[in-house]
């Protein structure tokens, strides 16, 4: 299988660009430390959900993955089955 590069790109130019955004935003409002906080908090938030999510749909890929490779062999073992039967009528 081929690798998605560019996914992986974007998701860190994502990262940056939002890192950059609230830091700027922090940065020029001059904010008191509840508000830092709060901002901090809602970032952490996002990335938690962000990645709980990716596990979710990697777990699923691995999960569709093994069931491919399973009915795969298991195809497999039936011809090799199937083929020895019906050699030896």
């Amino acid at each position: 299988m081929a690798r998605k590069k560019p996914k992986t790109k974007e998701k860190l130019s994502k990262r940056s660009n939002l890192c950059r955004t609230y830091a700027d935003k922090i940065f020029s409002t001059n904010p008191t430390i509840g508000q830092i906080e709060k901002v901090c908090f809602h970032l952490w938030d996002m990335a938690y959900a962000e990645g709980y999510q990716d596990k979710t749909i990697d777990s699923k890929k691995l999960r569709d993955c093994k069931e491919k490779l399973l009915l795969q062999d298991f195809n497999r073992l039936r011809d090799t089955i199937e083929d020895k039967i019906h050699q030896s009528k």
